[in-house]
Formats: structure tokens, C-alpha cells, sequence
């Protein structure tokens, strides 16, 4: 039986903990998220010289504000 109760405490710890912190890991993920699904695709676009549009460094910042744009049209 204590083996249990023991179980079911730390379970407990761990569930406040993450409960906690839940708030702080959604906005660390969403500006990981903003850097990854903006960023990287443009740099591997930018990658690609062939095509002269792509192969401008102003590329990345070009898909962070369209992302951007996007999200403040779906918030509001």
C-alpha cells in the first residue's frame, strides 16, 4: 500500500509542476513555433539560386510578417 501512495504523490508533484508551467512552455513554444514555420522555410527557399527572388536575404523576414499577418487576422 505505500508503494502505492507513493505513486499516486509524485504523480500528484508532477502534475502541479506541470500545471504551473504549462503557461510559460505554450509561449515558449509559440515563438519556437513562429521561428520554425516562418523562418526555415524561407531559408531553405533562399537556399535555392536558381531562381533570383528566392535568393534574397530579405526572404525570412518576408514569410515572419506574412505569418504574422496571418495570426493577427485569425485572433481578431
Amino acid at each position: 500500500m505505500r508503494s502505492r501512495d507513493l505513486k499516486i504523490s509524485i504523480c500528484d508533484v508532477v502534475a502541479n509542476i506541470a500545471d504551473k508551467l504549462s503557461g510559460l512552455i505554450g509561449i515558449l513554444l509559440f515563438i519556437l513555433g513562429i521561428g520554425v514555420g516562418a523562418s526555415y522555410r524561407a531559408f531553405l527557399l533562399s537556399a535555392t539560386h536558381k531562381i533570383v527572388l528566392w535568393n534574397t536575404p530579405v526572404l525570412p523576414v518576408l514569410f515572419l510578417v506574412s505569418g504574422l499577418a496571418v495570426l493577427a487576422h485569425l485572433r481578431y
